[in-house]
């Protein structure tokens, strides 16, 4: 978000330091005639500065709204009156005698309205500047009113764009996160079969939800089919001739549900989750297609499973 600032020293000082501290980019223009072609998101004049009038002022503010809306800030001598069509939804007219951290404070304030985060979202959406959207709903999005909105469902819906556009939408996905209900969002990616993030939210479903009983068992029900997975992944790549030496396997405590040859107990004894395969390899007694087989056998019955 940028702001541009045609104002005296003592307004245009507090106002930086203030919006730089909102992660606001911060320019200061030196004529009105730079008013006209700006581009920013927050406007700030004041009227007269030095040699320019007024009328300098106007003229150059409405050749801006003629193209854009950004939220503008009129900085008027005391008892001047501004015309009632410059008094539109993104303007707020303060006194040149008004203090400029209030001034600041009632930008910020506007800057929070829900509705015109919201709105000035939309407008940089459906104008594909993707960063700009993003940063107003975020906006949105961490102030307590966004619940009244439809901020959550905006972001849930251009999350990919905002992703492929490079943008980090980690703070995103947390915020995502924090509003879900976890069983909820748990059982459906369970019922879409994404395991992993299902789990990953059952896991955070409280003791106190109605529904903690239910999310256990699902979760038992996900860890023996995560197992699974993996144990079938394992094979496939052993199929594959796939595994690499420096891959690691653990035993899975179960114990023997079939008899092992002495060479493949051997090899049991060997697996700790620590050894790579190709050192295991090294000292069993056993030709590699061998020491496959028995790999094999091992995962199929369930004693060891590949290493997360």
């Amino acid at each position: 978000m940028k702001a541009a600032l045609f104002c005296s020293h003592d307004f245009s000082h507090t106002l930086r330091e203030i919006l730089q501290r909102e992660e606001i980019e911060v320019e200061e223009i030196k004529t009105p005639q730079e008013i006209a072609n700006v581009k920013a998101d927050i406007v700030v004049v004041q009227f007269p500065l030095g040699a320019f009038s007024r009328g300098d002022v106007f003229v150059n503010l409405e050749s801006l709204w003629d193209r854009s809306s950004p939220l503008t800030v009129i900085i008027k001598p005391v008892g001047e009156r501004v015309r009632r069509r410059d008094l539109k939804d993104n303007v707020i007219v303060v006194d040149e005698n008004s203090p400029p951290r209030k001034v600041a404070e009632s930008l910020l304030d506007a800057l929070r309205v829900p509705d015109y985060l919201l709105s000035r979202g939309l407008e940089a959406y459906a104008e594909r500047n993707y960063p700009l959207a993003y940063e107003y709903w975020m906006r949105l999005a961490r102030d307590k009113r966004a619940r009244e909105t439809k901020v959550y469902e905006y972001l849930k819906i251009a999350r990919k764009e905002f992703e492929e556009a490079g943008l980090d939408v980690s703070q995103l996905d947390k915020i995502l996160e924090e509003r879900l209900d976890p069983f909820r969002e748990g059982t459906r990616l369970y019922s879409e079969g994404n395991l992993k993030q299902a789990l990953k939210f059952l896991q955070k479903v409280p003791e106190t939800h109605p529904e903690f009983v239910r999310a256990r068992a699902i979760i038992e029900n996900i860890r023996e089919e995560l197992e699974l997975e993996d144990v079938e992944e394992v094979l496939e790549e052993i199929e594959a001739e796939r595994i690499e030496e420096e891959d690691i396997f653990e035993p899975s405590g179960n114990p023997p549900g079939a008899e092992l040859t002495p060479k493949e107990a051997f090899l049991l004894s060997l697996i700790d989750g620590e050894s790579p395969v190709g050192k295991i390899e090294k000292i069993v007694p056993m030709e590699r297609d061998e020491f496959m087989e028995s790999l094999k056998k091992l995962l199929k019955l369930g004693l060891i499973r590949r290493k997360g």
